[in-house]
């Protein structure tokens, strides 16, 4: 089975992991309010510390998050998720921010855009859909 993290545990995040858990899969979870995810630890989620932490423990790491000031506090920093990629790590955001800010984060030199297959019949590659999601990937070479 696959080895997941997932940063944002709310309503949507929280049922994406307690679905994949309940198909055997392995998941890393970071929530900025651990009661609020303690449901999940229940059921089998790993917690982690950091998005930083969620990001070096799994092979693809998934964040869904509900603003551009909370994508910003994940992926930045020395905690945030793009500290803790490694190489050949996936990240693939779902969160609901605008596209100008994931085109911030997008253009660092050290990661790169990769295809990716989104939920709705379109071609393999980044969709700004707005509203209500969109689907951003980017790795480590």
């Amino acid at each position: 089975m696959a080895n997941l993290g997932f940063v944002g545990l709310g309503v949507m995040g929280g049922n994406m992991v307690a679905r994949l858990l309940d198909k055997g899969h392995t998941v890393t979870g970071y929530n900025r309010t651990r009661t609020k995810a303690q449901w999940l630890i229940d059921r089998g989620m790993k917690w982690a510390d950091s998005p930083r932490a969620v990001a070096g423990a799994a092979d693809f790491t998934f964040s869904m998050v509900t603003n551009s000031a909370a994508i910003n506090s994940i992926t930045e920093g020395t905690d945030g998720i793009l500290a803790g990629l490694g190489p050949g790590k996936l990240l693939i955001d779902m969160s609901t921010v605008s596209p100008a800010v994931i085109g911030m984060i997008l253009p660092m030199p050290r990661f790169k855009m990769r295809s990716c297959e989104t939920l709705s019949p379109a071609p393999p590659v980044v969709r700004f859909r707005f509203p209500p999601i969109f689907l951003a990937c980017w790795k480590q070479p």
